[in-house]
């Protein structure tokens, strides 16, 4: 199966008719430019800038009869509770001709990139990239899940955003249809069984658990030693412990 495959010229044209005419009907007075950023199998993202301002990603359904709302109200729901993991939703459009354009979600631009396009080698700490991603992504499934109750259903290369520098790696995530409800449990193990799509859980589990242990922490009034043992689960994926 391919992944992502490339839009094609129609589906390209048919998304920046639509982000146009969504910013004609509400920002008429000011031009509008429009650059390819990337695309799933079911969107394409765009760049837009408002006169001067760069600051919105417009997401198009690449099947007309594709539409965005829900995703929308998921992405609100998960914005609205963990603002630190999510670009701000800005707006649904569903237009006139919705069969022959499809639909619009309008959203915050983020500067993070995905993982396949993030540059790793600027992250220079102690102990690497790879192991600071597990510690992330475990610390991230909780918070997210204790406070929506959904996880990650699909943590690949292309909904995960990363922002590194030198000692840091600021993570954020898109693609909001993905995350599904479902328990704590449920958010690790996601992790720890696609080891082919999201390997750093499973080879770092150490990190990846230290990462739940402090999520559990923030989220939770319960000590170390008790986020340890309520963790014990991880084990029965990779018991290097």
């Amino acid at each position: 199966m391919v992944l992502n495959p490339s839009l094609t010229q129609e589906e390209i044209q048919r998304h920046q008719r639509l982000i146009r005419e969504y910013f004609a009907e509400v920002r008429s007075a000011e031009p509008v430019d429009i650059e390819f950023y990337d695309n799933g199998n079911e969107k394409g993202v765009y760049k837009v800038s408002v006169g001067n301002e760069r600051f919105m990603a417009a997401a198009a359904a690449r099947k007309r009869e594709k539409l965005l709302l829900e995703e929308y109200n998921v992405l609100h729901e998960l914005w609205g509770n963990t603002p630190e993991f999510f670009p701000r939703p800005i707006s649904h459009y569903r237009p006139k001709e919705v069969e022959t354009l499809g639909d619009l979600m309008i959203m915050e631009l983020l500067p993070h990139l995905n993982l396949k396009k993030a540059d790793r080698h600027v992250y220079t700490a102690e102990g690497g990239f790879y192991r600071a991603l597990a510690y992330e992504l475990g610390k991230a499934a909780v918070i997210i899940q204790a406070k929506t109750g959904r996880f990650s259903s699909d943590p690949n290369d292309g909904n995960i955003l990363v922002r590194p520098t030198f000692d840091s790696l600021d993570l954020r995530f898109c693609d909001a249809i993905q995350f599904i409800p479902g328990t704590l449990e449920d958010a690790a193990i996601t992790y720890l069984v696609d080891r082919n799509n999201r390997p750093e859980p499973y080879r770092f589990i150490k990190r990846f658990r230290a990462g739940l242990v402090d999520g559990m922490m923030v989220t939770q009034e319960i000590s170390r030693d008790e986020a340890w043992r309520s963790t014990e689960f991880v084990r029965k994926y990779n018991d290097v412990f």
